[in-house]
């Protein structure tokens, strides 16, 4: 009689490792760790391995299987050496420097890990996750992708690290055995390896009940960025907007303010920004519900950068109506980005000023939002999530023969 093979569902044992703290959900790249964390531990025994930067940041607790630990100890040869190759050139983290497998020994010794899941390229090499057990790598930005678009000209050398930043993706990818990737397009980048797309998704509060509520503030209309302002790609995108528009769309519409909310912004542009007229800088926001109901538009200034922009998904899923840059729709389907009820793309040469015009004129629709929110969540939802995770645990779940 034939045999035939079963899967065995069992509950696996996972090593979970990342820098963001699963339990947070502030910014964009601690929302994905949580939900990555949840997915992974509705039916698995989950294990944290956080990477702490500094020692004083270090914490242990084995009762919810948490451990943060901090790898590059001061004035020591591989604190020297790491130190040295990410002040020479960050997007590239030398290998073998740090071992997380020696942590893992120290405090989880009695555990048999069925699969690593590791957030980020350049983490899965920091601590060589690839000696522990079978690794799933969580691409989220790729390195070669941050550098050249942060590159305005090219030369030998922006060529040359542009290669090295490549060549170092395909050996990190190919340590694993499933990549996580955000942005389909993604999948030329590592033809050789298993991708399964999960995409971002924002982590919106209250969204039953506020979503049909939106009403834009037409006595004091806005425009509304929301980002994390410590992170380079953010701050410097909402720079070049202000200095390449916002003079025009003040002059054309005085009354118009644009008001920008996040942590962590660099003093010199806060004082810049906060200079000009029309400008408002927020600050860190605890809940954004009244500031997305009220604005105009969302926009969306990322000139660089990698991945999926979770801010321009979390302001659809909110009804808003998206001026983005090219970078800050990266990872959308260009079928999808042509419903200009939807997007205005912020090409170079904008005319901006027609574009705050026709925005205007669409919000007038009552129904406008309706649509946006169910766009935001027919592409974008976690159901679609859940199956590309499923098939992808699939690949370690053990097998057992029956007759």
């Amino acid at each position: 009689m034939r045999s035939a093979v079963k899967i065995n569902s069992h509950t696996m044992n996972i090593l979970f490792i990342t820098a963001h703290d699963p339990r947070r959900h502030t910014t964009g790249a601690e929302q994905r760790t949580k939900m990555l964390y949840d997915l992974l531990a509705e039916n698995n025994d989950v294990y944290t391995l956080g990477v702490a930067y500094r020692p004083e940041d270090e914490f242990v607790d084995l009762r919810k299987r948490m451990v943060w630990h901090c790898f590059a100890k001061r004035f020591r040869v591989d604190w020297l050496i790491n130190g040295i190759c990410r002040k020479v050139f960050p997007y590239v983290i030398v290998p073998y420097v740090f071992h997380c497998s020696k942590v893992v020994n120290r405090y989880w010794s009695d555990v048999k890990f069925d699969v690593v899941v590791v957030r980020y390229l350049n983490m899965a090499a920091y601590v060589t996750a690839w000696e522990v057990a079978p690794v799933i790598l969580d691409v989220d930005d790729i390195p070669s992708e941050c550098y050249s678009t942060q590159v305005f000209k090219t030369s030998l050398i922006t060529r040359f690290l542009t290669s090295l930043c490549q060549r170092y993706e395909r050996f990190v990818a190919e340590k694993a055995d499933v990549l996580w990737i955000c942005n389909s397009f993604h999948r030329k980048k590592f033809p050789r390896s298993r991708c399964f797309e999960i995409l971002n998704l924002p982590i919106v509060d209250n969204c039953d009940n506020f979503f049909f509520q939106k009403q834009v503030n037409y006595e004091s209309p806005f425009l509304l960025t929301v980002g994390l302002l410590s992170h380079r790609p953010n701050y410097e995108g909402v720079n070049r907007f202000i200095d390449l528009y916002w003079s025009k769309i003040h002059q054309a519409y005085p009354s118009l303010h644009y008001k920008i909310a996040g942590r962590g912004l660099p003093e010199h542009l806060r004082s810049k920004w906060q200079a000009m007229d029309g400008v408002e800088v927020l600050g860190f926001v605890e809940s954004l519900e009244t500031l997305y109901s009220e604005c105009l538009a969302c926009v969306v200034p990322v000139f660089s950068g990698s991945g999926t922009c979770i801010k321009t998904i979390e302001a659809l899923q909110h009804g808003c109506f998206c001026i983005a840059t090219p970078m800050g729709v990266r990872g959308i389907a260009p079928e999808l980005l042509c419903d200009d009820n939807v997007f205005s793309i912020l090409e170079e040469n904008a005319d901006i000023v027609a574009i705050i015009r026709r925005v205007s004129d669409k919000t007038q629709d009552s129904d406008a939002s309706y649509r946006i929110r169910d766009f935001g969540y027919a592409h974008w939802n976690f159901d679609k999530n859940k199956r590309e995770f499923n098939n992808s645990l699939l690949m370690f779940q053990k097998t057992e023969e029956t007759v």
